[in-house]
């Protein structure tokens, strides 16, 4: 019996031994196999901006500030046409140009002037068409009646020497005075002013003009 009872001991040591095998114990506090990861995730934002910028346009002729047309001048050819202030016109409002101007001599083609303005009795078909020297044409209005500006250089040796720049503005007046043209133009003959000034000047001038009606 006493066998027995010690057999049984012995078996229930065993099945304790084994039971303590199976366990996992917990980690430990600060045990040094336990990882604790934190990962943090950052999101940035870039603002773009864009600033669009408008080139001024320009019209022919542009060279600067408009010319302060102050004064006018009524031709015997029968129109009116303004001129800067600071300019005089010969008798017959056929020239124009910075104070003081020079009468041209009388029955020549002396050219003391800047612009100048005078009526031909000859057909605006005829003179409009395309001529040697001319370049860029622009077909618009002066004072409601047909008109071309041309910008061209002499071709050949004539009234100027070759090569001269020039811009010429023609108004039809054959409502008006049958065959007839109404002539504006500056050419580079080295004044005191540039020639793109002189051509803004003679454009702003054009845009003045004042046909009457007989």
């Amino acid at each position: 019996m006493r066998r027995l009872m010690l057999s049984f001991a012995a078996l229930a040591l065993v099945a304790g031994a084994c039971g303590d095998d199976d366990d996992t114990p917990p980690a430990a506090s600060g045990d040094p196999t336990t990882v604790t990861s934190e990962t943090t995730s950052t999101t940035s934002s870039t603002t773009s901006t864009t600033t669009s910028t408008t080139a001024p346009t320009t019209t022919a002729g542009d060279g600067g500030d408009q010319a302060q047309l102050e004064e006018s001048c009524e031709s015997p050819d029968g129109f009116t046409i303004s001129f800067p202030g600071d300019w005089d016109a010969v008798s017959d409002c056929g020239q124009f140009g910075p104070a003081p101007l020079d009468e041209p001599a009388p029955a020549t083609d002396e050219r003391t002037g800047v612009v100048s303005a005078f009526v031909d009795p000859v057909a605006f078909e005829q003179v409009a068409e395309p001529a040697p020297g001319d370049g860029a044409r622009e077909e618009t209005t002066i004072d409601g009646f047909p008109a071309v500006r041309v910008e061209g250089a002499q071709e050949a040796e004539g009234l100027y020497p070759e090569g001269t720049a020039y811009v010429r503005w023609l108004v039809d007046l054959s409502e008006v005075r049958g065959d007839a043209t109404l002539f504006l133009d500056t050419y580079d003959l080295g004044y005191d002013i540039a020639f793109d000034q002189a051509v803004q000047v003679l454009d702003e001038m054009a845009q003045t003009v004042e046909v009457s009606d007989g």
